[in-house]
C-alpha cells in the first residue's frame, strides 16, 4: 500500500486489521475473505489515490464508475461491491467519513450481461428432426429407445417439462 496517500493508507490498514484480527464487535474474517476484499479494493483505491487525498472525497458516482470496471480476476463484481461496502461501513462506524457512498447500492450494478442459452428450438428444427427420423433405417434405431429426433419432439415442450400424451 505504499502508493496510497497517508490518510487513505491508514484507513485501509485499520480496516484490514479489523478484518484480520477482529475487534470488540466483530469476529475476524477468514484469511481467504480478507485477502480477497483487500485485492478487490486496492485496484480501485490506487485509482482514487491519483484524484483524492482521503476517502471522504469519494462519491456515490465514483463507486458506481468503479463497479463498471473489469475486476482483477474476472467475475461479476459482487465481491468488489461487498469489499467496498465493508470498507466504507467501517469508516462510517469509526466516524472517519460523513456519509457512506455504498449505502443502498443495487446488486444489479455489478451484473455483467452473460450470453443467453437457447432454451427452445425453433419449429423448423423440430420439423427437420421429425423428417430425419422418418428417413432413418429401422436397423439403426433400437426398438426399446426412441430415436433422438422422436425423443426431442416428444419429450420437451420448450421449458424442459415432459409433454403428457395421456
Amino acid at each position: 500500500m505504499p502508493n496510497l496517500p497517508d490518510p487513505i493508507r491508514i484507513d485501509v490498514a485499520d480496516w484490514t486489521g479489523v478484518l484480520r484480527r477482529g475487534d470488540a464487535r466483530h469476529r475476524p474474517k477468514s484469511e481467504l475473505t480478507w485477502k480477497n476484499y483487500t485485492l478487490q479494493a486496492l485496484s480501485i483505491l490506487t485509482g482514487w489515490a491519483r484524484e483524492y487525498s482521503t476517502l471522504r472525497e469519494v462519491t456515490r458516482d465514483d463507486i458506481i464508475a468503479a463497479l463498471q470496471q473489469p475486476t482483477p480476476r474476472g467475475g461479476d463484481g459482487h465481491t468488489r461491491l461487498t469489499a467496498l461496502r465493508s470498507l466504507f461501513a467501517f469508516l462510517k462506524a469509526r466516524r472517519r467519513i460523513f456519509t457512506n457512498p455504498t449505502r443502498r447500492l443495487s446488486r444489479g450494478l455489478t451484473r455483467r450481461p452473460q450470453p443467453r442459452i437457447l432454451t427452445r428450438l425453433p419449429e423448423a428444427a423440430f420439423a427437420e428432426l421429425a423428417t430425419s427420423a422418418e428417413h432413418t433405417a429401422p436397423s439403426t434405431t433400437s426398438p426399446t429407445l426412441p430415436s433422438p429426433a422422436t425423443w426431442a419432439t416428444d419429450t420437451a415442450d420448450g421449458h424442459g417439462r415432459p409433454i403428457c400424451t395421456c
